[in-house]
């Protein structure tokens, strides 16, 4: 399953999904700011900030609807 069809069914997995998807994109970022900083245009910077920011927004939801 992907990880939003793990958060609408409400699933256990899906805390763990959210972090690992959230991981994969902070090391994807940091590995496009370390080696390829030139060859990288600003707007896929700009997406994968966005993407970064929207994940981090997800997991702080689903850290509230666990309480």
């Amino acid at each position: 399953m992907t990880v939003p069809v793990l958060i609408w069914k409400n699933s256990r997995y899906a805390w763990p999904a959210t972090v690992a998807t959230l991981s994969a994109h902070i090391l994807v970022m940091l590995s496009l700011l370390v080696a390829y900083r030139d060859v990288v245009a600003p707007d896929s910077l700009m997406a994968m900030t966005v993407r970064i920011v929207v994940w981090l927004i997800i997991l702080a939801l689903l850290h509230a609807a666990k309480k």
